[in-house]
This record gives structure tokens, sequence and C-alpha cells, in this order.
């Protein structure tokens, strides 16, 4: 992917600034838009020195600065991540993920037909599976009719899938999907591992973990996440839906000891011993990565290695 326009929702976002990143190292012409209501200026700071690079500080919900933006610029390429990123949040006010994720996705595809533009890239989730009852779970679980989200998050994600594919029939818009695991990396921003590290930073003598520490999840470093997404759209896939994850599961409680080894050794960790989830917490996810692997595409780290990159960001960050 290279000398293509390319827009960038949620660009100012810990996914979103890194891959406005590489896109402008691959020779891009980026824009990146963000409310900055998660998003942060200061990840995307080495970015303002490109000649190739504009940000507009702007929502999703408004639409005429949307229409105004695509008059401007010829986009060749949309790449949309904004979204909101705490579920317990949406949970609690779940206009918020219906505003965001399904408003806000509508009003970008309806300009995006109305100024010709025929290439969206998606990130969903692979919480639009819910507690699924295969695992792993393949991308054609949610075809078959047996996804269940549990939460508004998910389920926003899982109504823009599909207003993704009804422009895709009306418009001939060209989309790639994702179904992201669990995401880490450089300007991580939310999940147990920024919760974690930033309670040690305020007390490294004990650490409270809600739960008994058994929910496993896989991790994909998001370095390994852009090439994924990079591989599949220069090997010109189009309407596809791809899990994207590493095939290693890592416990709550493997996470949390490896933080405490780096941060604070002789902390000592309590588990609450909670037995139900969270708002809005699929109990166990696993998804199937085959689809993204039979491509020809592999990734470079696997859970325990992203996390511990991730970590180190962290420590840094926090000055522990």
């Amino acid at each position: 992917m290279e000398s293509k326009k390319i827009l960038v929702t949620g660009g100012a976002g810990f996914i979103g600034s890194n891959m406005i990143q590489r896109l402008l190292d691959l020779g891009n012409s980026v824009v990146a838009y963000d409310n900055l209501s998660s998003g942060n200026k200061a990840f995307i700071k080495n970015a303002f020195r490109y000649q190739n690079f504009r940000f507009v500080e702007g929502d999703i919900l408004n639409k005429q600065l949307l229409e105004e933006l695509f008059s401007d610029v010829k986009f060749d390429l949309v790449i949309h991540l904004a979204a909101n990123a705490d579920i317990v949040k949406g949970m609690k006010s779940p206009w918020l993920d219906i505003n965001i994720g399904i408003i806000g996705t509508l009003n970008i595809l309806d300009v995006m037909e109305k100024h010709g533009v025929k290439n969206i890239i998606f990130s969903s989730t692979s919480a639009v599976y819910g507690n699924a009852s295969e695992l792993p779970t393949s991308e054609d679980y949610t075809d078959r009719g047996k996804a269940l989200p549990v939460s508004s998050y998910a389920a926003s994600k899982l109504a823009a899938e599909n207003l993704i594919r009804s422009y895709s029939e009306r418009a001939g818009l060209g989309y790639l999907i994702y179904r992201f695991a669990n995401v880490v990396g450089n300007n991580y921003s939310h999940g147990i591992l920024i919760q974690m590290v930033d309670k040690l930073s305020k007390s490294k003598e004990s650490l409270e973990v809600i739960g008994r520490g058994m929910q496993k999840r896989a991790y994909m470093l998001v370095d390994d996440l852009i090439d994924a997404i990079l591989h599949t759209y220069d090997k010109g896939l189009r309407d596809e839906v791809f899990n994207v994850s590493t095939d290693e599961l890592l416990s709550v409680d493997q996470i949390v000891r490896r933080i405490t080894d780096k941060v604070s050794e002789n902390c000592v960790i309590r588990y609450t011993m909670d037995t139900s989830p969270l708002l809005g917490d699929v109990v166990e996810t696993y998804i199937s990565n085959q689809k993204l692997k039979n491509t020809g595409f592999s990734y470079k780290h696997e859970s325990h290695q992203a996390v511990d990159i991730t970590i180190d960001h962290l420590v840094e960050r926090f000055k522990l």
C-alpha cells in the first residue's frame, strides 16, 4: 500500500496512531480524523513532520464536516477505526455505541458513496461472537446465525459490518473487515495491562485483581495486526472478513505475574474471586486465525512476546 490518499478515522487512538505511522512510512498521504475523546495527539506527534499528513479534529457524527473533508480530498481508501473503546461505559450508556458504532459508520458509508470512494477497511472485534459454543471460533460462525453479542459495543460492531455489506451491494463498495483479538503495543491505552500498571504506579506493595485470574485471551502486537491488514489488502483481497489473532492464550494470572515480575517482584496479588464476568465481558474467547494464515500471512510475535513488549512500553510511560 503506497502512494494512496487515505482517511483514518480514530487516527489519534492506539491502533490508529500506529497505522498512520506505517502508512506515512510507505509513502501514502494520510488524513487522521479524530474527536480526541479517547485519542491523544501526542500519539501522532511524529506524523506532523510529514508534509503528506493532515490532522482533522472532528466527530464521525458530524456529517457536514465529513462532507467538507471528502469534497476537499479524493480519497482512495478509508480505514475506519473510530469507536468507543470503553465497553463498560457503553453498557451503561448504550446510545454511545449506537451513535459511534452504527450512526457514525453509516455517515462514513453515505459520504463515501456520494463521493465515489470505493474501498473501506473496518476494525471489528472478536466480541461479535459472544460466548461462542465453538472454540476456536471461525469467521462463518456469524454467517450461521450463531453470534450473540453480550455488549452494546459488540452489537454495534456486528451491525456496522452488515451496513458495510449492504453498501457493497448498493454502491459497489469493496471492503475488508477484521475481527481483532486483544491488541497491545506502542500507545496501548486501555485494557488489563494498563489497568494493572496504573494500579502499581500508585502502590507496588499489593495488587487487587477482579475475578480468579483464570480468563484466557490471545494478544496480538499492533505491528503484527497492521502487517496482517496490509498483507491482505495488498494481495487484492476484497469483500472478506478475517479474524486477526495469535494462537497462544494467556490467563489473567499469567499476565499479572509478568507485570509484577518487571515492576514489583514482592507485590502481593489478591484476587477478588468473583465468578461472574464483568458487565459486557465474554467469558472465554478463542478465535481461529486459519483463514488469515491461508493467505500466506504469519505473525512475528506470540502473545507472551506481545505482552512483554507492551509492559516495557508502559513501564517507561509510567516511569516505574
